[in-house]
């Protein structure tokens, strides 16, 4: 087994790409994988800040042990302030030119993963790009389902309180149909703009049908005030199998088209005749 290292000593805020490549190189290491980089990006974004604790993992030739499996290996010793992203991304991409970080992306779904605030997605949304360079962000890995629910659903939450950093709107996906609406949603408003995903709203379908319901649901708010019209019609229009949330948030939004709404006439003659 190659000694310990720690991790605060190489991707804190001061080394250069050189000094920490040196550091890594002399424990041995010469590549490293998707599921090893995914691990420390959880990593980093569960402890970007307040971080009392020096943080401790195996070298990196050692997959099956320290921070590089579960993320709790903890050790006495030197403190970092904050973590340098930037620098994790260059030296991993020098030390392995054909990493993935579409594959990276797919293997954040692991035990552990959790974004906790803002600065933990930009964290991992920034190491990610980085990593792809001009390849656009695989959107469609977020979508799919997850092993870690939960993991899924923090990204998701998190993303959507924070378009500037993550946008759903940004990336391709299957869009609901809104051309029959009389008064269309505002087409600038990012944040509206999110919920004209079909990928997303069957995502959110999914998870609240693996122990994350009262979470989803409270997503769901924000269309439910801002853009009922348009979400009553994705969810309509979604072909799912996740109908328990589904069959809820219609019945909350039909009444909202009983009242006088600009498209209450489109939207009763679409669910009567639509289906």
């Amino acid at each position: 087994m190659l000694p310990t290292i720690h991790f605060s000593l190489v991707f804190h805020v001061y080394p250069s790409v050189e000094e920490c490549r040196n550091i890594i190189v002399q424990f041995g290491v010469r590549e490293v994988t998707a599921v090893q980089v995914a691990r420390v990006l959880g990593m980093m974004a569960r402890t970007h800040s307040g971080l009392t604790d020096g943080i401790s993992l195996q070298s990196i030739s050692a997959p099956g042990s320290g921070i590089w499996s579960d993320g709790k290996d903890k050790n006495d010793g030197v403190q970092a302030h904050t973590w340098n992203v930037e620098v994790l991304i260059d030296v991993v991409k020098e030390l392995n030119p054909n990493l993935n970080f579409k594959e990276v992306t797919y293997e954040l779904d692991h035990p552990g993963y959790l974004i906790r605030d803002s600065k933990g997605l930009q964290t991992v949304v920034y190491g990610i790009q980085r990593g792809l360079g001009m390849d656009v962000f695989p959107v469609d890995l977020i979508y799919r389902p997850w092993k870690h629910a939960e993991g899924q659903l923090s990204f998701i939450q998190h993303s959507l309180m924070n378009p500037d950093i993550f946008c759903f709107a940004d990336y391709p996906c299957h869009a609901v149909a809104t051309d029959i609406l009389k008064a269309p949603p505002e087409d600038d408003n990012r944040e509206i703009a999110t919920w004209k995903s079909l990928d997303l709203i069957e995502s959110l379908l999914r998870l609240a049908e693996v122990g994350q319901y009262e979470q989803v649901k409270q997503l769901f708010s924000y269309p439910i005030k801002h853009c009922p019209d348009m979400l009553v019609l994705a969810l309509l229009q979604i072909n799912t199998s996740w109908h328990t949330l589904r069959h809820e948030l219609i019945s909350t939004l039909m009444p909202i088209f009983l009242g006088n709404h600009p498209n209450s006439a489109i939207i009763l003659h679409y669910a009567w005749h639509g289906q």
